[in-house]
């Protein structure tokens, strides 16, 4: 099976991919991508390799980004469960409410 791959220069003609017979370089296979064999890597110009790159940081920014907001939730949620626990009802949705607009103003700043 071979995987089929256009590189950076798939998003600078159009936005979507498009269905069409391939070169030679334009298709590669799965062990041409490997890290032992980076062939793939010194073909690319110096744009696609910064492009490539920053795509790679920002999935990293993004999947840190969804930890931290879970951890969040869950230590939030527990928090209230404890003061709901003792008796405080009233501290309880004090801290949930608190929770939800935390999250409310965390979510504009990471959003767009």
């Amino acid at each position: 099976m071979r995987l089929m791959w256009w590189g950076s220069r798939c998003a600078l003609y159009s936005g979507s991919v498009v269905f069409q017979r391939w070169s030679g370089t334009d298709v590669l296979t799965m062990k041409q991508t490997v890290i032992k064999n980076p062939t793939w890597w010194r073909r690319r110009t110096g744009m696609e390799r910064c492009m490539t790159v920053l795509a790679g940081v920002a999935w990293c920014l993004v999947a840190a980004l969804v930890v931290a907001l879970v951890t969040f939730i869950i230590s939030s949620k527990k928090s209230a469960c404890n003061l709901k626990q003792n008796g405080d009802i009233n501290a309880a949705k004090l801290t949930y409410n608190n929770m939800s607009r935390e999250m409310f103003y965390i979510a504009r700043i990471a959003l767009p």
